[in-house]
């Protein structure tokens, strides 16, 4: 059964390419974030199996088809037992290790987001719980990618921990993930996502308002309960007929009622005594009864 994570990442994948230059950041971050430099300018790429080495693959075909040969990678990836390696023709400049400087414009932000989101990026299934993090290995790599994820206009406010080694940068806002995976072009992903926020309120708020009942109920019983005893007794002691016609009448539309609340006993008298009478004069019930010997 596919994760939550992968239904984005193969819905991200679905979609239709952008520009030249749009491809080209994604390409760029999917590099920085899951490649590792080996030396003489060769990367070292997950497996061949893996969805990211198979988007970079799919990405240099594109570059190779606009023969547009200006910056020259190699990517060294592991297939089946041995090793294969593949050079990647891009349009632009590329640096993959020093990105201090790095500035990637407004039009292109998105590509670079959905690059490292495929490449470092994991959702937990929303039905237990809202949580999407990015695992970054550098330092240089994590302020980066803050610096851009951050950024005034966007306003994603991802928080950052240091686990095992690891920079984790990850939000557990259900609007904010929201926002990040329609911004990055899962937006299939954003609206299963708010419906399970709305069922899950839905079904929370049943919850609160069944337990509310149930507490009201228990209340109601107990009161009702001590009240009727209370009834018991003073007819037991046999001074049932000493108490005044409006506590009579109190007492029995309680005996007939053992169920009801204060606002129905005070529908069904007869003289419409308000909520609060009704309770002081069952209060006054029971001091009487508490006063027999």
């Amino acid at each position: 059964m596919e994760s939550f994570s992968q239904k984005a990442k193969l819905e991200i994948l679905s979609n239709p390419l952008e520009s030249i230059k749009n491809t080209f950041y994604e390409m760029y971050a999917l590099l920085l974030f899951s490649c590792t430099y080996l030396s003489n300018g060769v990367f070292l790429a997950p497996p061949a199996s893996t969805l990211v080495t198979s988007r970079i693959i799919n990405l240099s075909k594109i570059f190779e088809q606009k023969n547009n040969k200006f910056s020259n990678l190699k990517i060294k990836y592991k297939y089946e037992l041995g090793y294969k390696e593949i050079s990647i023709f891009l349009p632009f400049e590329i640096n993959l290790q020093n990105t201090k400087n790095v500035v990637i414009g407004d039009l292109f932000v998105h590509s670079f987001l959905r690059g490292a989101f495929l490449a470092c990026a994991s959702i937990v299934n929303p039905e237990n719980e809202y949580h999407l993090e990015f695992c970054i290995n550098s330092e240089e790599l994590k302020n980066l990618f803050l610096k851009i994820v951050n950024c005034s206009y966007l306003k994603f406010e991802m928080k950052t921990i240091y686990r095992r080694s690891t920079y984790v940068i990850y939000s557990k806002s259900v609007e904010k993930i929201t926002d990040f995976l329609v911004f990055i072009g899962a937006k299939k992903c954003a609206m299963d996502l708010m419906q399970i926020k709305m069922i899950k309120e839905v079904r929370n708020n049943i919850n609160r308002a069944t337990n509310f009942e149930t507490s009201n109920i228990s209340k109601i019983t107990n009161s009702a309960s001590d009240q009727i005893e209370a009834i018991k007794k003073i007819k037991k002691y046999k001074k049932f007929e000493k108490l005044t016609d409006s506590l009579k009448e109190i007492a029995n539309l309680r005996v007939e009622n053992p169920y009801s609340s204060l606002n129905d006993l005070s529908k069904k008298s007869s003289s419409k005594i308000t909520k609060s009478g009704i309770n002081h004069r069952l209060q006054k019930i029971i001091k009487i009864a508490k006063e027999l010997a």
